[in-house]
């Protein structure tokens, strides 16, 4: 079965220059699909110049072998902090810690799943603070 999906990204100037800000989500169909989801958005973000923040729902956990060619290539922000793949912190969708944000040439200073956002989404939002 196929799921459709798409990456944008676009470039935001945070006043010390551009960062390429990358927004996706991945299928939930399946490990095999999901990881050629992720050999493609690696292959194209190699190619950007300057910083990059890839976040969004990925459908997996940041350890799950279908995200390598992701974890290759960028940093995980909650392990750049200090928080473990399997740390309940990271749990942004019930039981699952499946939303995330991963970076290329920035230095997460902190990374958390905002609970108080509510519940207008069966998701809680990642909020990272990044440096250049």
């Amino acid at each position: 079965m196929r799921e459709g999906r798409c990456a944008l990204i676009c470039a935001i100037d945070d006043g010390s220059g551009p960062v390429n800000v990358l927004s996706t989500h991945l299928t939930y169909i399946g490990s095999t699909q999901r990881r050629r989801q992720a050999e493609a958005i690696a292959a194209h973000v190699i190619d950007l110049d300057g910083p990059l923040v890839l976040l969004g729902d990925l459908n997996a956990p940041i350890h799950a072998s279908e995200l390598a060619p992701l974890r290759e290539s960028l940093t995980d922000a909650f392990i750049a902090v200090g928080v473990a793949p399997v740390d309940e912190r990271r749990l942004s969708c019930g039981d699952a810690a499946i939303d995330h944000v991963l970076v290329g040439d920035l230095t997460p200073v902190s990374c958390r799943v905002a609970t108080e956002a509510g519940d207008a989404s069966d998701h809680w939002p990642v909020v990272a603070v990044l440096d250049r």
